[in-house]
């Protein structure tokens, strides 16, 4: 599939976006998503809000764009670290702000 985009005047705007990769599939072990909702970016990792799992799932970006695993962090519970039907997260520094809609909270994590 490729999408074009309008190139404006004082902005350089991409003229096609090529579908390249695909990484994951259904599951619940590690290199596998259930209802992953969102994603953020930090330097050269993906962090992938994998909801279904109550986990976090991180993966390196590669140079050619491919993804590979590094970790998974969280289980499902209502502790630190625990998680119920993870929304969506931000990144800020070396936080991230987490809504945990199950457990009715943002929780906050800090990347060492």
């Amino acid at each position: 599939m490729m999408v074009y985009f309008k190139q404006s005047k004082n902005q350089i705007e991409p003229k096609k976006l090529t579908a390249k990769f695909t990484f994951g599939k259904k599951g619940k072990e590690f290199e596998e998503f259930n209802r992953p909702v969102d994603v953020a970016v930090k330097d050269n990792f993906l962090f992938v809000a994998d909801s279904g799992n109550s986990r976090i799932q991180v993966l390196k970006i590669n140079p050619d764009g491919s993804l590979s695993p590094v970790l998974s962090f969280g289980k499902e519970g209502k502790g630190l670290g625990e998680f119920k039907y993870l929304s969506s997260f931000a990144v800020k520094n070396n936080y991230f702000y987490i809504t945990d809609a199950g457990n009715n909270r943002v929780q906050v994590l800090e990347i060492k």
